[in-house]
């Protein structure tokens, strides 16, 4: 018997899209011949709306990695206070560094927050002294060490309608920057 589904406007996300979402943030290999099963829906619609999908930028795929598992005894958020003339420059910078794993500008008393893994403390201690300091336009730092991780998640899947982006043009990175494993 065939399920019908609320249609949604073109271009916004769907019931079907929602639950696509939701069941790969469970499992990102589930086969799309048994997530289509578990939907009611044909293998096609499945890959077809997974697609879409990927194309406009709603889904990435990536493989996430357990940083202790790694042998990455340390990882800290660092609050980063950077000259005004010198932020493009220092954010570039800053992004190259292998230890550095998330990088957002922000407003409020910092401008930069980087999350960071390291093997221990010694190597924090190096990072910040040998790299992080000698960034130009580094004024000051607040360094937040992780005792544990609560909770780790992925953006939640909106209830409502929302638009989704244009398709995006092959070969174009999103935020201009490469994706981090």
């Amino acid at each position: 018997m065939r399920k019908w589904r609320r249609r949604s406007p073109r271009g916004a996300l769907s019931d079907l899209d929602r639950q696509i979402i939701a069941a790969l943030k469970e499992d990102g290999r589930v086969p799309f011949a048994r997530l289509a099963r578990q939907l009611g829906v044909a293998t096609s619609t499945v890959r077809q709306h997974y697609e879409r999908l990927v194309e406009r930028g709603v889904l990435r795929v990536t493989a996430t990695t357990d940083p202790w598992a790694l042998g990455y005894g340390v990882m800290a958020m660092i609050g980063l206070k950077v000259q005004g003339k010198h932020l493009e420059e220092a954010a570039q910078r800053i992004r190259e560094f292998d230890e550095v794993v998330y990088l957002v500008l922000a407003t409020g008393s910092y401008e930069l927050f980087l999350e960071v893994v390291c093997k221990d403390h010694r190597h924090l201690l190096n990072f910040l002294l040998e790299k992080l300091y000698r960034v130009p336009g580094v004024e000051r730092s607040e360094t937040f060490i992780y005792l544990d991780i609560l909770k780790e998640d992925t953006v939640p899947v909106p209830k409502e309608d929302i638009p989704l982006p244009p398709p995006k043009k092959r070969g174009a990175r999103q935020g201009g920057g490469e994706e981090a494993a």
